[in-house]
């Protein structure tokens, strides 16, 4: 039997997404609209936990997060974040990332890669697979996980086969 919660997040769902998923037109607006609140950029509280540098790969960022109090151990996380491959890295992300960095040791790679519609397969793969290549040359391969959730898990899963 469904629980109470269950059926409280199925009355949301059904009353703020219906619009968004009833034409294209309407996916469109409310894509926009959530992308004009997204930030790629690491929270200030997710931050002050981690060094993290920035560096470009076919213009588009590509973070590097390691434990901001002890020197990262062997393993190289290349973390892609899930978004329906058209919005940006949340906060959620950022805390999954974080976690993952401390509680390892490791090195998290994250591109913020190209997002669809005003891209490709070609240009988001593209982009994500030059940071795989930049890994590869840095660190063995037995040292690389990746780690994808929702629609990245299709990602991490081509990456690696």
């Amino acid at each position: 039997m469904p629980s109470l919660k269950s059926h409280l997040v199925t009355l949301v769902l059904k009353h703020s997404r219906k619009k968004a998923f009833s034409s294209p037109q309407g996916l469109h607006r409310w894509i926009a609209k959530s992308r004009r609140r997204q930030t790629h950029r690491p929270p200030p509280r997710i931050a002050a936990r981690l060094r993290i540098s920035e560096r470009t790969v076919h213009g588009f960022p590509v973070y590097e997060a390691a434990p901001r109090d002890r020197k990262a151990g062997d393993l190289r996380i290349l973390y892609l974040h899930g978004g329906a491959y058209v919005f940006e890295i949340t906060p959620f992300h950022w805390a999954l990332i974080a976690e993952l960095a401390e509680r390892l040791d490791a090195h998290v790679t994250v591109p913020i890669y190209p997002l669809a519609p005003e891209h490709d397969f070609h240009a988001i793969f593209g982009m994500v697979h030059t940071v795989y290549e930049d890994v590869l040359a840095e660190t063995p391969a037995e040292n690389v996980v990746f780690v994808g959730d929702s629609a990245r898990c299709n990602m991490a899963v081509v990456f690696r086969s």
